[in-house]
């Protein structure tokens, strides 16, 4: 449910066909590759595919042509996002907001309170990019709903999923009880095996979050570099 099959991004990039049916794969989900301005070309180039592609637009218009899309807010155009709804309501099948510092600059909180609002509207998933703060893993959660999506949940940056002891945060567990989906998103720099790995004698770790959180979830994050 998480790739970026967008092949004329230069950033992150895959061939929806080597990565779906090929490896028996039949549908496949990118997670926020393109924007309003892209996501026709992308639409025309996946209906010359084998597999199943689904699209969860990015909320910044140009998508990732850049690490830093949401550090200018004017890259948000609502307007656009509706034309995109309405013109591809079963190719776009939800929303993409990325909340780590690279991304969103100075704006704090901002774009996911856009992201929420721009959800309500369309009545659409929301997905969660996670990373490095600011801002705080614990002021994102706390903003996310019922069937929200957390990605890049074992990333081994210190806003991540565990404490200081190496024990999962409590907002993680409130989040998951409220109805919150939890994705792996594997990716490169998004995935730590020491915390996929971490125990503690408790046994309250990142492993016994991925057997309980991500069972609903296949998800790799995949792209080209």
């Amino acid at each position: 449910m998480h790739t970026h099959c967008y092949e004329r991004m230069d950033l992150y990039y895959d061939d929806p066909d080597e990565i779906g049916y090929k490896t028996g794969v039949t549908t496949v989900i990118d997670a926020r590759t393109t924007g309003a301005l892209d996501i026709g070309t992308f639409y025309a180039d996946t209906r010359l595919k084998k597999t199943r592609v689904y699209a969860m637009i990015n909320i910044a218009k140009q998508g990732i042509k850049t690490q830093n899309e949401l550090a200018d807010l004017n890259n948000i155009d609502i307007h656009m996002i509706d034309q995109a709804i309405t013109k591809y309501p079963d190719f776009v099948i939800g929303f993409k907001v990325r909340m780590s510092a690279s991304v969103i600059g100075d704006n704090g909180i901002v774009p996911l309170e856009i992201a929420k609002s721009i959800q309500t509207q369309f009545q659409k998933p929301l997905m969660v990019h996670i990373g490095s703060n600011p801002p705080l893993l614990v002021d994102i959660l706390t903003r996310l709903e019922t069937g929200d999506i957390v990605t890049h949940i074992f990333n081994g940056k210190e806003n991540g999923i565990l404490n200081h002891l190496g024990r999962v945060r409590k907002e993680v567990w409130d989040a998951h009880n409220r109805g919150v989906i939890f994705d792996i998103g594997h990716g490169r720099e998004s995935f730590s095996f020491d915390v996929a790995r971490k125990r503690s004698k408790n046994v309250c770790c990142a492993i016994r979050l991925a057997v309980i959180f991500t069972i609903i979830t296949v998800s790799k994050g995949l792209f080209i570099a």
